[in-house]
């Protein structure tokens, strides 16, 4: 696996890169939020596997990539990532993506010439505006007391909603 920092005019995308980026068909991986690209780690060990080059983007305000210069649309977000990708790999054509990384990819592959796209779990929501409402009442600070105790509680059935033969590596990107 290679690391890589692509600048752009809203600050650094860091990359990460398995097999031969000059190769004619290369899969970008977008992540879901919040997460980093480390997400995609054994699938793209796996690809590799299987003699298929791909990247996978730390999105703007998480893994190693800046925080965005300014407030950036789907749209613009998707497009620059997408642009940064064929600057490390010209036949990054593919675009996959995994719920929020899923309304990415799709922008991207609405903008942009692909040969391909998947997405998985994309969000269902009437707005976006429902997302974060959704996001912020579980996660309000408002609804922790001083010590912490229900990150506690909440991290336990988070725990326990996994699988048990969930590998370690796996357990820690869902968490």
């Amino acid at each position: 696996m290679r690391r890589h920092l692509v600048e752009t005019g809203e600050g650094a995308l860091h990359f990460r890169s398995a097999g031969d980026l000059d190769a004619d068909r290369v899969v970008l991986l977008f992540h879901q939020s919040p997460s980093s690209s480390r997400m995609w780690s054994d699938v793209m060990e796996a690809l590799g596997h299987r003699g298929v080059a791909s990247l996978a983007c730390d999105m703007f305000d998480y893994g190693m990539s800046d925080r965005a210069s300014s407030q950036l649309t789907v749209e613009t977000h998707a497009g620059l990532i997408f642009d940064a990708a064929q600057s490390l790999a010209r036949g990054a054509s593919v675009v996959v993506g995994h719920h929020t990384g899923a309304v990415f990819a799709a922008s991207a592959a609405a903008q942009r010439v692909v040969d391909g796209l998947m997405i998985m779990g994309y969000p269902l929501y009437s707005s976006w505006r429902e997302k974060y409402e959704r996001l912020g009442a579980r996660i309000s600070p408002d609804r922790f007391g001083q010590d912490g105790a229900e990150l506690s509680d909440l991290w336990v059935k988070l725990n326990a909603s996994i699988e048990p033969e969930t590998e370690s590596a796996t357990r820690h990107t869902i968490l």
